[in-house]
């Protein structure tokens, strides 16, 4: 299973801060399944990170 980390565009009321979700998938198509789930879920969807790109969903999410 790899964890994707789903970015939104909604920020969170006490921090500022981008909201950030976790996504678990086994298949290759993983990043696709994540979006598509948030979508799905109702997430406002800024982007949608792999395995080795946690650092940068982690910056984008406190930037201002």
């Amino acid at each position: 299973m790899k964890k994707y980390i789903i970015v939104s565009n909604d920020r969170c009321e006490m921090t500022g801060d981008r909201k950030m979700w976790q996504f678990f998938a086994a298949s290759k198509r993983g990043k696709m399944q994540a979006q598509k789930a948030a979508v799905a879920c109702g997430i406002n969807v800024l982007g949608v990170f792999g395995p080795k790109e946690r650092s940068a969903a982690f910056s984008l999410s406190l930037a201002r």
